[in-house]
């Protein structure tokens, strides 16, 4: 049986060949989370859940236009509106975003990476993480 840290890398391992993810602003990511937790949406329904900001409709259409370019968003054309969604679930973001940062840090080693993890993650929750390693492997 392989040990979790083995798993984890063969887990990590498998998508290196991946482009970095583009650098990402405070409301570019604000807009990511929108869009995973409500879906397609036009700029117009996203506006709605940023109302507790000062967020205007020209501003939020150019986030989600440059989201578009950066290749995290697709958009079809709906009547005179786009409908936005967003490419990669925020499980697939996080993998990419852990790939670059060890293939900024340590070259792509993922030793390092797996033992920072399991640190933070601490003795309390690495059932937790071994729970879900598994469930990964069989799903």
């Amino acid at each position: 049986m392989k040990s979790i840290g083995q798993t984890l890398t063969l887990w990590f391992s498998q998508g290196a060949k991946n482009q970095p993810l583009p650098s990402l602003g405070a409301r570019e990511l604000d807009v990511i989370k929108c869009a995973w937790q409500h879906g397609e949406q036009t700029a117009q329904q996203m506006l709605t859940h940023f109302e507790h900001e000062a967020l205007s409709l020209s501003t939020l259409q150019s986030t989600l236009e440059r989201l578009h370019r950066k290749g995290l968003f697709s958009r079809r054309k709906c009547g005179r509106q786009y409908r936005y969604t967003c490419v990669m679930s925020q499980s697939e973001m996080i993998s990419r975003m852990l790939e670059d940062i060890a293939c900024q840090i340590s070259d792509g080693d993922m030793a390092p990476m797996l033992s920072g993890i399991m640190d933070f993650v601490g003795e309390e929750n690495s059932e937790l993480l071994a729970s879900h390693v598994q469930k990964t492997k069989r799903g």
